[in-house]
């Protein structure tokens, strides 16, 4: 199975389902939780 990022539906629907959105801007920037949950996806499918 090849898995390289997900797509940008894919990621709408996390998001819905999440039910989050991103809190004002305050000191260190967050990190990008569209790659935390690549990085989920891809350690799920290959290791």
């Amino acid at each position: 199975m090849k898995f390289t990022e997900l797509s940008e539906a894919q990621w709408y629907k996390i998001q819905q389902l999440m039910n989050w959105s991103p809190p004002l801007v305050r000191g260190t920037q967050r990190t990008d939780l569209k790659k935390i949950w690549n990085s989920i996806f891809y350690m799920n499918l290959f290791h």
